[in-house]
Order: structure tokens, then sequence, then C-alpha cells
């Protein structure tokens, strides 16, 4: 036989000589062996003829389709993630390394390209060894007889099993070419950590694919097939650099290598990329989101088995930053909500030393602004050391933790403490200990979702703060009140009846009741005040409250339905007022699809994830071909834009005003501040984002969406748009826009004297006609408890005694009654100023005993279809309010005035 030298790896040649005993007795003993030996093989020969009969069709490996890998695509075409009961690519020979295919035949069968299917000769020295040990210590199996046992019989060890595989390699090789017989072999060997196939293995292991395979790593993958888990290089680097070593002296022992070229080889040390071909480690939320949808449509044994080719719609850098973005935000907003002691300590609940922990996170070098856990060497009042890597350090100064209002870092911090750091400085530049500021894994969670309006095609999915912390996507899977962030879909509504941006409605105290049951429903606005008289334009960009609940009582209920359904809102809605308000549940990623469609021109691509699924054969199983539907009117779509681009540069999204594309979006803002959204979109993207807690608990005072979330709205989408060409939203030729003033809605000219004007957007023949003026603008002057009042030609409030009386009573803060000059001095907020007052005629003696000949003009009072419902009375059948509920007369705004009470339209 022949051996291979361990000193030169060079082949030669054994004699084994046997020298038997000339007795009888061992005469006798091996012409019995012998014997023994024939009718085995006889045995054999008809055992095998027998059991060919339940053998399977050898010639089924023609539709070889083994359990294959399931791939799912970036829209780069980048790897994110692979799925498989086995985890196996099929590739041909000539995709595989022929390093490889030298070293397997080496290592697992020198003959296979001499012998028919079963190597005789290997099975007695097989036989042979095991006698000699008293064990079964080696294997006589071809590559041949491998793969028909993997293939088709069980692990067994029986006699009957080993026949059959002898007689099913002879058949293989009977059907099949050698080249064939590697070739599903080195795709079907198991290679270890659920990998098969060498395909499968080389991407796990060295994250490239098998034809790049050099001699050592060829060398090391065919030394895993013997033990894949006892030589596998991730458990034990010196057992695999020991066996490829071994594989290595016999491809020189098979003339495949030079001694020269195995020594090289073994000289470079065992150096894996394990994990690194296995996908994404970000965007699994979304690729977990994609996996149920490819469960649902094509079942478990395709995704698993069938090897399906999945190409989605994600955008990786996109992605990464949004998830990064997400967690500073989350960070940020949860640091408000105070400092929580930290409850692990290394020294205590793990016996380690600090200087002697090696933390499992520390296999990364932390970045500037990076959170990275850390564990404290020494603490002292202003200054605290802590290691943030196996060979890092860094100092925590006291400016470094302001957030948490202790200004004494030792009752923070103490020895053995593990938490988190974030590095002010590049920790890769060396010079000692980085300074760092203290962080903490936050309670607060989120969501984003980033999507092309014009595809409908989902670039980026975060559904929380880390997926290994929690599996939930909120982003799909929950359903949040939203907030003011549900008010564009009743202006669109408005829009849709007729409405414009410049009608008027007045915004103070109001009370709606219920004409079915008598309840009361009194909202008040965020900020705890009322501006009065207002345009819709305005009291959307400050997402006022009152307006919009009148709004939707104006307009009815069964307006605002059909535009959420038309705008892809599945949550059943009812028709109380407060439906206004938001008082619904939807998810993230229905909501930033509807504002889609207003960035989209009215028309609503429906969200998708995958592009196109093929299977192994290249055959596509499903391809998106979403269906656009027109939700708006183009020009409604148009104009409520212009309206959400005002939320951005004055309104409540006016703290990013110097955002610099073109932009519109609102924010959300739920009861005790639980809920903070923000939505946003330019013309080729949209983003929405939602922070808050599982738990429905208060995010804290005053974290509402323009403070929680558009915050990381700004910094995500800044990074979207750095890279595309600025653009207008496209006007559609049927709006048409005129100067308007941005107080009154009324049409600015030459000579209204308007401070400001404003180029307002206006469905066709919607255009104001009256031109503002001196009394418009006077108007706006007065607090707005008087808005309403008539004021006549002389900018006089024209008030019947009564009238007068009433308001000298109850704004006795704000007014004071001026007899002589038949005046009012006002003083209100910042302003004072002094108003006269005509008393209206009320007889001959009327008007303070003045003789009349003829009545005056009873004063203008604002006109406009919203500010019809403002008179109109109440009826007097009303039912009584239930016994819980305060009832009206006894209400009172915030600023302790008497609200309006309005009849709730719930038929509309």
């Amino acid at each position: 036989m022949t051996s291979i030298s361990p000193q030169t790896g060079s082949r030669r040649s054994t004699r084994f000589i046997l020298r038997l005993p000339l007795g009888s007795h061992w005469r006798r003993w091996l012409v019995a062996t012998l014997v023994a030996w024939v009718l085995a093989a006889a045995v054999g020969v008809g055992a095998a003829s027998l059991l060919r009969r339940d053998l399977p069709q050898v010639q089924s490996l023609e539709d070889y389709a083994p359990p294959v890998l399931s791939r799912i695509y970036a829209r780069d075409s980048s790897l994110l993630r692979q799925f498989g009961e086995q985890r196996r690519l099929v590739v041909g020979l000539s995709d595989i390394s022929p390093w490889f295919r030298q070293a397997i035949i080496a290592s697992e069968d020198s003959q296979f390209f001499r012998h028919p299917g079963v190597d005789l000769k290997a099975i007695l020295r097989a036989v042979w060894v095991d006698l000699l040990a008293g064990r079964k210590d080696q294997g006589g199996s071809t590559i041949t007889q491998q793969l028909a046992k993997d293939l088709f019989l069980t692990k067994e060890k029986l006699w009957t099993r080993k026949l059959q595989e002898w007689v099913f390699a002879l058949q293989m090789e009977k059907t099949y070419t050698k080249e064939e017989i590697l070739t599903l072999y080195c795709n079907q060997i198991y290679f270890g950590h659920g990998y098969y196939g060498i395909e499968a293995a080389s991407r796990f292991y060295y994250d490239k694919p098998a034809a790049a395979l050099t001699l050592d790593q060829a060398a090391l993958l065919a030394g895993l097939v013997q033990r894949p888990e006892s030589y596998s290089p991730v458990r034990s680097p010196e057992r695999a650099r020991r066996r490829r070593d071994l594989v290595l002296r016999r491809m020189v022992s098979e003339e495949f290598i030079t001694s020269a070229q195995a020594e090289a080889a073994q000289a470079r040390a065992v150096v894996t990329h394990v994990g690194a071909g296995a996908g994404s480690r970000h965007g699994l939320y979304f690729i977990e989101d994609v996996r149920k949808k490819l469960l649902a449509q094509f079942g478990e044994g395709a995704l698993y088995k069938d090897g399906l080719e999945v190409a989605t719609t994600m955008d990786p850098t996109l992605q990464q930053t949004a998830e990064e973005m997400l967690r500073d935000g989350l960070r940020t907003v949860d640091r408000r909500r105070g400092f929580r002691p930290i409850t692990e300590n290394v020294l205590e609940d793990h016996g380690t030393e600090p200087e002697a922990w090696d933390d499992p996170t520390w296999f990364m070098l932390p970045g500037v602004g990076r959170t990275a856990y850390g564990v404290v060497l020494e603490s002292a009042r202003d200054k605290v050391h802590v290691r943030l890597g196996r060979d890092m350090e860094g100092v925590l100064h006291a400016e470094g933790a302001l957030w948490t209002g202790e200004k004494d870092l030792r009752r923070l911090l103490k020895r053995g403490d593990r938490t988190l750091f974030t590095p002010l400085e590049d920790p890769s530049a060396g010079g000692g200990p980085v300074s760092v500021a203290l962080d903490q894994v936050p309670q607060v969670e989120g969501a984003v979702v980033i999507l092309d309006p014009a595809t409908g095609e989902v670039l980026a999915l975060a559904g929380g703060y880390d997926f290994e912390r929690s599996q939930f996507n909120r982003a799909v899977q929950a359903r949040r009140q939203v907030g003011s962030a549900f008010k564009p879909l009743v202006y669109a509504a408005a829009l849709e009846v007729g409405l414009t941006p410049s009608d008027r409605i007045y915004d103070h105290p109001t009370v709606f009741i219920d004409p079915q049951t008598g309840d009361l429903y009194q909202p008040e606005n965020y900020e705890r005040d009322y501006m009065g008289l207002i345009t819709l334009r305005t009291a959307l960009e400050h997402s006022r409250n009152i307006p919009a609940v009148k709004l939707i009582n104006h307009i009815g209920f069964r307006p605002v339905f059909d535009v959420a359904a038309r705008l892809g809102i599945t949550t059943r809605l009812r028709p109380y007022p407060s439906l206004a308000l938001g008082a619904v549940e939807v998810s993230l990623l229905e909501m930033t699809a509807a504002y889609g469609a207003f960035a989209n021109g009215g028309l609503l691509l429906p969200p998708h994830l995958i592009r196109r699924v093929t299977d192994r054969e290249g055959r596509v199983r499903s391809a998106a071909a979403p269906a656009a539907s027109e939700a708006l009117e183009p020009a409604v779509a148009y104009v409520l834009t212009q309206m959400l681009q005002g939320v951005m540069r004055r309104g409540t999204g006016a703290s990013i005003a110097d955002f610099p594309y073109p932009a519109a979006g609102k924010t959300g803002t739920t009861d005790e501040h639980t809920d903070a959204w923000f939505i946003g979109y330019t013309p080729s993207l949209v983003c929405g984002v939602w922070v808050g807690l599982d738990q429905s608990a208060s995010l804290g005072f005053k974290q509402s969406g323009a403070r929680a979330a558009m915050p990381i709205w700004d910094r995500i989408m800044r990074f979207a748009m750095k890279d595309r060409p600025p653009a207008e939203f496209s006007r559609p030729p049927e709006v048409s826009q005129a100067p308007v003033d941005p107080l009154t809605g009324l049409r600015a000219g030459v000579r209204t004297g308007c401070r400001e004007v404003l180029l307002e957007s206006f469905l066709p023949g919607s255009e104001p006609a009256t031109l503002c003026g001196r009394g418009p603008h006077f108007r706006q002057q007065l607090p707005y408890f008087l808005h309403m009042k008539p004021i006549d030609e002389s900018q006089r409030l024209v008030l019947s005694r009564d009238e007068l009386d009433t308001l000298r009573d109850e704004e006795a803060r704000y007014l004071r009654w001026l007899p002589l000059s038949r005046s009012l001095a006002i003083t209100y907020g910042d302003s004072s100023l002094t108003v006269g007052v005509r008393l209206r005629d009320e007889g001959p003696f009327a008007s303070w005993g003045r003789w009349r000949t003829a009545p005056e003009p009873p004063g203008q009072v604002p006109q406009g279809r919203l500010l019809l419902t403002e008179s109109a009375p109440l009826p007097e059948d009303l039912p009584e309010p239930p016994e819980d509920v305060l009832p009206l007369d006894e209400r009172r705004g915030l600023d302790g005035r008497r609200p309006q009470a309005i009849i709730i339209q719930a038929d509309r």
C-alpha cells in the first residue's frame, strides 16, 4: 500500500509481510478463513440481487433537487438573509475550485476515477485494520457509496444497508459519469453549522464562492467532511488546522500538489469570516416581514427547501441609516425621562474583576457617537475610568453625564458597573483613553418607514430599537393612535367638498353635544389657548384641535371615511368628533403610504417589500405589479401639500424650517404624550416616524411629535436626500394661485396694506374675491373673544347694551369701559389698545338718550361657510347629559370663558 511521510509529505511504498507459522493448526485456520470470505462474498452477491428489488431507481437522480437555501436580496443585489432546513446552494462542477476537487478526492477516495463504485481493496484493507485494532477504526466507503447512502439510504449500521449501498453505487457508476457523481457529492455533503454543499459552506466560512477557494481553504473544508462538528474552525481552530494539514499531505501523496505548495498552505493561519456570508446585520425587521409574506404566499416547503431567489425593495444604505438614527433618537428621548440606576455589576453578579472582564460585545471597535458597553474601573466625583474593549479605555467627565442632573459621578457609577457609553473621540486614533458620555439602554421604542411614493416600494423599515430585544414589528404590527397626523385626511375631505385653505373658522372654547344621548365632548388645543378667527391653513399649520373638530362636524364623517379608505386605511372608523384629532389606531406603514399619495399627486401605490420571486430554475413565481389607484384628485393633493409645507415653514414643524429640500409633513401627538408621530415627504421620498412606549405610557412632559419624532425624521431625510436632485412638487394645470393675506384669508392687493402676502393655491373657481383691508386687519388685532363681534366702517365695535354689560362683567380682567369716550381699553397678552363702541339703536330714546332719525348700519361680521354654524341655535328637545357628565352651564374653557355649544352631525 502507499503511505505518507509526515516529514516530507511525499508518497512512499510500504510492504506488509505476513509471516504465518507452518503448523497444521494455522494452515487449517487460514483455509477456513478463505472459505468464509468466499462464502460471504457469495452470500453477499445473492443478497444483493434480492435487495435490488427494494432500491429506488437510480434514474431518479436526473431530477435531483435537494433542499436548497432561499436567498433574500436587497435592491442592489446584496445578500440580506438565507432561509432553509438545509443551508445549501447547488452549483456545477466548473463553479467549484479545482483545489477542493483534488482535496476531497485525496482525503475521501483516492481511487475515485479508477474503481467501479465499490473499492474492494479499500474494503478488505479496512476490515483488516479493524480486526487488528479490535474496533471499527477505518472506513472503506467510496465517494459514490457515501453519496448513495446520503441520497437514498438510512444511517443504520446493518449488513443489509451496506449491501444496498454497494449495489446502488454500482448502478450509479453505470448510469452517470464520474464528473456528474462528483458534482452531486460536492453539493450534498455536510460541512457543519447547518450548511450543506460546498457553495454554501464556502460562503459561510469564507464569504466567497466555492470557485474562489484558495488551496489552504479548500483543504480545510475537505477535512470537515469526515467530522464536520469536531473539525469546525469555529469550535476548534487547532483541530481544524491539524486536519487541514493532513489533507494537504494526502494531496502531496496523490501528486495533486507539490511539497512546497503544501508547506506554504500549512504556514497560513486558520482564519475564517464566519457569518459574513450569511447576510446583512441590518434590516432584521424588514427581513422578518418578508419571510412572513413568503410563508403566507408560498408555504414552508417552498421557502425552506425550494431555493427561492427573492429580490426585495430594501435600500441597504438607507436601511442602516434609518436604524442608526432611530436608535440615537430613542436614546435622546429616553434620557429626557431621567437616569435609571444601573442593574448589572460584573464584580457582584459575575464574580469577575473589571480588569479581567471580557464583554461579549467587544468583538467590534466602537465608533464616534456609537454607543458601546463598558465596565467601570474606578469612580471619582468628577471622573470615571471605564473599559470599552479588551485593549481600550475611556474617561467619563462630569459634563458627559449632565443629562442625569447629578454632579457627583460616584452616585451614578461604581466599580464593576456595566452600562452603555458613547465615545466622543475616535477610538482608533490611539493616544490613550478617549472621552465618553454616559448612556443607557432606552425603554422608549420607535419605528421608521421610508418608501418611494411613485412605486410604493418600501426602501427601509425599522420596527423597533433592537430586533434581538423584541421581534415585535412596531411599523407593521402595532396600531397606535395617530393623533394630529390624521388631520390631513380631514382637511383633504374638506377640500373635496369645496372648502379652501383661506376659508375661516373660529377657534374658541366649544362643547359638542350628542343629540341622541346628550353626552358632551369638549376638546382643547394642545397649546391650551385660543386663536379666534383663523384660516384653515393656519388651523392645520398650528394643528389646532377645536377647528379640526368643527371642520369634521361641518363636512360630515362620511367624506372622511371615504378619503381614509381610498388612502389605504383599513382601520374601522367611527363617527365620533375625536376622530378629527386622530383618536383612531393605525399602523405606521399604512399612514406613511397614505401620505405617499399626497406626494404622488393623489395616486396611491400599495406599499410592498418584495419586487420579484424566482425559483431555482429561474422561473418567476411572483412579481410586484402594484395597481395605482386615484385616492385624491391631483389638484386636491397639491393644495393639501402646499398647506402641509406651511406646517414645516411656520407651524408645528418650524423647528426644521431650514430643511434644504421642498418638503411637507405633519406632526402627531396623542393625549398624555403616549404617542409621537411625524410623517413628511418630498416629491421622491416619504418617511414616517413613530415614538412611544409599548405599554402606552407617557413619554414625558412635552414629548410631542415635534420634539420626539421630528428630529429623527430630519436626520434621516437629510441623509436620504443628499444625493437626490432637488425638485419642487408638480402643480397640476387646473390649480390656480392668488395672493392672499395669511391672517385673514382675504385677497391681497396693492392697496390692501397687508404686511405679509402668501401665494395661495386653490381648486378651480374657489379663489377669494373679497379684498382684504383695514377692517379685517383691525379685527385680527382684537382679543379672540371679540373676533366675531360686528365692526362698523369706523372700526368701532357694534354692541347692544346687554352685550356691553356682559363683556364688562365677564372680561373685567382685560376690558375697561371708558364712558366719556365710549370706548373699551383692552389689555390682552402683550398688546394694549383702545377700541370705540357704538351701541345699537333700540328706539328713539336709545343710545344713551340721543335722538336718531334713522338707524345706523348694524356693522359687519365675518362671513363664510364654516362660520354659519357659529350662530345656529340649539334644539329645545335635547336630552339631559348622563349624570357623570359635567353639564353645559357649568363648563368653561381653559381660560375660564363660557364655551359655545354645537350639535354633533353624526349622520352625515
